[in-house]
């Protein structure tokens, strides 16, 4: 994915937000966060409900691959 949407997300709020502040947030590590936005990891699937619901962020565009993966489940 070349867009990093957590990341964009992070650097638009106003002030800022640092990565331990959006860590912070979403009760995760600044570590996490960095893996994230880096595309090392992807977010869980159980984690990803919260992180959209607090980043306002679809989960489509937070993990396509699982947005796709459950269109195919639907047909």
């Amino acid at each position: 994915m070349t867009t990093r949407p957590l990341k964009i997300f992070r650097e638009t709020q106003v002030p800022p937000l640092t990565q331990d502040q959006l860590a912070a947030l979403l009760g995760v590590s600044r570590a996490t966060v960095n893996r994230w936005e880096t595309g090392a990891r992807k977010i869980d699937e159980e984690k990803l409900p919260e992180v959209s619901e607090k980043t306002g962020i679809p989960p489509a565009t937070l993990r396509p691959d699982l947005a796709a993966l459950m269109r195919e489940a639907a047909q």
